[in-house]
């Protein structure tokens, strides 16, 4: 199952204010400030980002989905200005408690968090999970580990972040058409890469301004931060 969903957008033009204005103080210049809005903006942001994991795994669920593989939805450049290590934590918080609601169906959960390793880590070696599935975090490409799973013959899926325009016009995707260089990242692989496409409805071009390039313009090689592989990484 290829699935489509956003995080919170703190970066484009059009959300950018009013998503950090309803979770972070401001001075009186409009600067964003390090600090919550206020005792609940913390609870609230959880709140909505685990809503959208459990639509997620509500919809891997049905469609019999049970190894599902997750990457770092939302702590790209989706990151708000501030407090960016504590919204990584939110991010995989709320998957967690959601993984100790249910099983969801699912033998194991795949999880690439990326940016947000160190947080994951941190909260699944604190204990305080009772994870009703086993979670395995891992460095790997996403995109090649759910075909090598699908290839064994268990019902997978994959993750593509994208961008809300994307999500609520029904398209797969925000820059797969004029994604290259550095705009070539999960849903550009995706669909150079593979025939989603085909059965995909609603393919054509969103970035405004912007005529769709020839498939021949994107990169050949996806662009990669070689972090190195952590010992830690592993099974909880």
């Amino acid at each position: 199952a290829f699935i489509s969903a956003c995080g919170v957008d703190f970066c484009a033009s059009a959300s950018a204010e009013k998503e950090h204005r309803k979770y972070f103080k401001h001075s009186d210049d409009g600067t964003v400030l390090d600090e919550w809005a206020d005792k609940d903006s913390r609870t609230a942001l959880k709140s909505r980002i685990k809503e959208t994991y459990r639509l997620i795994f509500r919809t891997c669920q049905s469609r019999g989905v049970t190894m599902p593989n997750m990457l770092a939805m939302g702590l790209g450049v989706f990151l708000p200005k501030v407090k960016q290590k504590e919204v990584k934590l939110v991010y995989h918080e709320a998957q967690f408690e959601l993984l100790e609601e249910s099983n969801w169906g699912f033998k194991f959960y795949f999880l690439n968090p990326a940016q947000g390793t160190g947080e994951a880590l941190t909260l699944l070696k604190s204990g305080k999970y009772n994870l009703k599935v086993p979670v395995v975090i891992h460095g790997k490409d996403v995109k090649v580990l759910a075909i090598q799973l699908a290839q064994r013959g268990h019902n997978t899926s994959f993750l593509n972040p994208s961008d809300n325009i994307a999500v609520m016009q029904g398209q797969m995707g925000y820059w797969w058409e004029v994604g290259y260089g550095s705009r070539y990242v999960g849903e550009e692989d995706f669909a150079a890469t593979s025939t989603g496409l085909v059965a995909h409805h609603n393919v054509s071009a969103l970035f405004a301004g912007s005529e769709p390039h020839d498939i021949t313009q994107v990169t050949e090689k996806r662009a990669r931060e070689d972090e190195g592989a952590s010992p830690e990484l592993g099974e909880w």
